[in-house]
């Protein structure tokens, strides 16, 4: 624990700011801004300094966003407040790698003989109260998850991943301890998985946010999760390098992201939910799915026809004839 936090502290250039807990309010100062907490009546004030205030700022804003809910999209509805409690078992199933996930699975049945059915394996002392630490975490981060409120991505469970890689490395140290024969056979395929699990990553390259398995086709994938899922604004490269192909064509654009188009140097038309236009459209993947917008089946007409190309897998773009 302490490694891991020199380690997040160290991202913050191991800065300290301060704490001012005065008249029931605890103000967290840094460099950017400063984060006020309510901490009730208490009698007293107080300064102290902190390691890595913005973590901390950071932190206390995740829980108020996750008590307040947010909008989500899960497969194919809208929600608003609380997700679906199975919002991130589906994403993780949909949205990680099906070989990394079989691999894990795999270890978790070879750690389980291990301990519970064949003591022979030769497990070190200790071992599996190791293994028991290393799941515990995993356990704990998937039921604070199944409870969360906060549907808008699978970015929130990336916690779980490397104990999912400890569990997968199960697999190549059972191998490992095989007879010749039979060693050099599963190990072989373990090497095998694992260019495959690369081939099937690298048909997103280098676009890794929008990334589904290989059971989801990539057009399909907006109709199951969008946000940060899918599309986190990431387009804007691929839109100018489709504009500076289709030069004079002009664009109407409904894009979801924080960045002002234009410092791209894409000329773009804005299109509000509902408005009706033709020519070349490009609608976000999460603007298609509406999981912001008052009414999400506001950009739903342009369903009736079929998308001509898909920037980046999370931009859309579409014909519309006149009418």
């Amino acid at each position: 624990m302490f490694v891991a936090g020199l380690a997040v502290w160290g991202g913050y250039f191991f800065y300290v700011g301060k704490a001012v807990l005065h008249e029931g309010r605890l103000v967290i100062n840094y460099p950017q801004s400063r984060t006020a907490i309510n901490v009730g009546g208490l009698g007293f004030d107080l300064g102290v300094p902190l390691p890595a205030p913005e973590f901390v700022a950071g932190f206390y804003e995740v829980l108020v966003h996750n008590r307040l809910g947010h909008p989500s999209f899960f497969l194919g509805r809208v929600s608003y407040g609380a997700a679906s409690r199975w919002y991130f078992p589906v994403a993780i199933a949909l949205k990680w790698p099906t070989i990394t996930l079989a691999l894990a699975l795999a270890g978790i049945v070879i750690v389980w003989a291990a301990v519970w059915v064949s003591p022979r394996l030769r497990l070190r002392p200790g071992a599996a109260i190791d293994l028991g630490i290393y799941g515990g975490f995993g356990a704990v981060a998937l039921l604070l998850a199944l409870w969360s409120r906060l549907g808008i991505g699978d970015r929130h469970v990336l916690t779980l991943y490397p104990f999912l890689l400890i569990f997968a490395a199960a697999c190549w140290q059972w191998a490992s301890r095989l007879a010749l024969e039979k060693r050099r056979t599963v190990l072989g395929m373990l090497v095998l998985l694992a260019a495959l699990n690369a081939a099937d990553v690298l048909r997103y390259a280098p676009g890794y946010l929008s990334y589904f398995n290989i059971f989801v086709p990539a057009e399909r994938s907006r109709e199951l999760l969008t946000d940060s899922s899918l599309d986190w604004g990431q387009g804007l490269l691929a839109l100018r390098q489709y504009q500076l192909e289709h030069a004079n064509v002009p664009l109407h654009l409904a894009y979801f992201g924080s960045v002002d188009p234009r410092l791209y140097g894409i000329q773009s038309v804005p299109l509000r939910a509902g408005e009706r236009v033709s020519g070349t459209v490009v609608v976000s993947a999460t603007m298609l799915s509406g999981q912001y917008l008052s009414d999400p089946t506001g950009y739903h007409w342009l369903l009736q026809f079929k998308p001509v190309a898909v920037l980046d897998h999370c931009l859309f773009v579409f014909e519309v004839p006149q009418a």
